[in-house]
This record gives C-alpha cells, sequence and structure tokens, in this order.
C-alpha cells in the first residue's frame, strides 16, 4: 500500500501569531496551512500518482535497510524527511542517486526540471 506518502500528516506550526512564537529557539517562516507528507504540489494528477508509487517503494527499502549509498538510514524517519534526503543526494550526488534509484531520480528531475548528472563529472 502507498502508505508513506500522500497521508495526511498534520503537524502544528509555529507561526509569528503563535503564542509560541516568541520561545522558538529557531527561526520559522511562516505557514498558515500545511501538511509535511513527503508529496510536494505536482503538476498533475499523473506525476502525483507517479510520485507516491515510485517513492513508497524506494522509502519502503531504506526502511528495511535496502535504500544503498545513496539513501541511508536517516532518510527512512519519516516521509518529509525522505524528501529533505532524496532532494539533497540529488543535488549533491545525483550520478548516485540515478544509478541506484533511476525511478525516482527521474520523479526528482521531473518535479525540479533540473538534470544535475548532466552538469557534474564523475
Amino acid at each position: 500500500s502507498n502508505l508513506a506518502f500522500n497521508t495526511p500528516l498534520v503537524y502544528t506550526l509555529i507561526t509569528p501569531a503563535s503564542p509560541l512564537w516568541p520561545a522558538c529557539p529557531v527561526p520559522v517562516a511562516p505557514v498558515t496551512y500545511g501538511t509535511l507528507d513527503g508529496t510536494p504540489p505536482l503538476a498533475d494528477q499523473a506525476q502525483r500518482e507517479r510520485w507516491i508509487e515510485v517513492c513508497t517503494h524506494v522509502y519502503r527499502a531504506v526502511e528495511i535497510g535496502e535504500g544503498g549509498e545513496a539513501l541511508r538510514s536517516y532518510a527512512g524517519i519519516d516521509a518529509a524527511e525522505f524528501f529533505a534526503v532524496a532532494t539533497e543526494v540529488f543535488f549533491d550526488r545525483p550520478h548516485l542517486l540515478r544509478d541506484e534509484h533511476p525511478d525516482l531520480y527521474e520523479c526528482l528531475h521531473d518535479f525540479y526540471g533540473q538534470d544535475p548528472a548532466t552538469r557534474t563529472d564523475r
């Protein structure tokens, strides 16, 4: 099942209007509403379905220790962290991600509209 992505995990967001704002030790960008489920805003339903299918499959592999060198166990903490780690690897080590997880690389390529593997030397 596709439980890891597109799951409505709602987080309390601390904004300047919140009574917790002065106590917040780290600046937080003001956000009125949102969910953190590892699925970014995508162009259309087909891209969203592909994202959910691919990311759920790779996320499950990471959870059981089969994320390879590109996606180590930290990427399996939750879906939002998976997205953050995958994005970092996409830009910092694009060849590795493309080699180990070509479908994920393709999803990130489509989302960001960039192909960092073509800009970097191995």
